[in-house]
């Protein structure tokens, strides 16, 4: 939906490396280092211009620009394919999600994730632009053209694209979580200890796995957030999770949402 940015979570590791090893004026015929949120959002914009077949992409604020919809709109006319991963939080801005189902009429194939590790663009699986940090102020990023680079970025987005909530579903999700499915759903007794998970367990789960922050998913279960995070946290230590994405990953393979 909006151009480049940054979260605000740190991963300084990959940052520094490139920190220690190269500044924005050094580049090569392959691998160009951006540290200008201008020239990052440049760049963003120039591989949707570019791009001939399809563009992958990690949508994860903040933002460094406005809404870029009308452009999108325009590449997917082209009629390449567009695929985007979003976070919870990319839809803060009150007509988020209205943008969101406009451009899924025009053919972007949307879905949700509640975290992402960098911000990407990839144009065509041969141009990739990457964050090299995602704290909150810096917009350092790489742009490259390099084979095995690119390869293994589209890995990434394939892994994190399986793993992700198709939009609509998540959007449902929001609007009516009592609706998730009426009955409890057994889970397999292969590899747990057999139980029946309870409708709120596959709301708060289902919910989680959508990305929403706790005060909202408190909100529309009508529990105060206190316990909203009492459960949540009983809910991990069962699954045997360390944060939520690993919950909504082992609460899938259980057939719990």
């Amino acid at each position: 939906m909006r151009a480049w940015g940054a979260s605000g979570n740190s991963s300084p590791t990959l940052a520094d490396q490139f920190d220690r090893s190269a500044t924005s004026a050094e580049e090569n015929a392959e691998t160009r280092i951006l540290s200008d949120r201008d020239a990052v959002a440049s760049w963003y914009v120039r591989l949707q211009h570019q791009a001939t077949r399809e563009l992958l992409v990690f949508d994860r604020p903040p933002y460094v620009s406005s809404s870029l919809e009308p452009l999108e709109a325009v590449v997917l006319g082209r009629g390449v394919s567009w695929r985007a991963i979003y976070t919870g939080d990319s839809f803060s801005r009150e007509d988020s999600w209205e943008e969101a189902e406009r451009l899924a009429e025009h053919g972007e194939q949307a879905r949700i994730l509640a975290e992402l590790p960098v911000k990407l663009a990839i144009a065509d699986r041969t141009t990739a632009l990457v964050s090299l940090s995602v704290e909150e102020g810096r917009s350092d990023a790489i742009v490259t053209e390099s084979a095995p680079m690119v390869a293994a970025l589209c890995d990434l987005f394939e892994f994190y694209w399986a793993r992700a909530l198709p939009l609509p579903e998540a959007r449902e999700r929001m609007r009516n979580p009592a609706a998730v499915d009426p009955d409890p759903v057994p889970t397999p007794a292969a590899t747990v200890v057999a139980r029946r998970i309870t409708r709120e367990e596959q709301a708060i789960l289902a919910l989680i796995g959508a990305g929403l922050k706790d005060e909202v998913i408190a909100r529309r279960l009508g529990m105060s957030t206190r316990s909203l995070r009492r459960r949540s946290h009983q809910l991990m230590v069962e699954l045997g999770a360390d944060n939520r994405f690993q919950a909504g990953v082992e609460a899938a393979r259980r057939g719990w949402v």
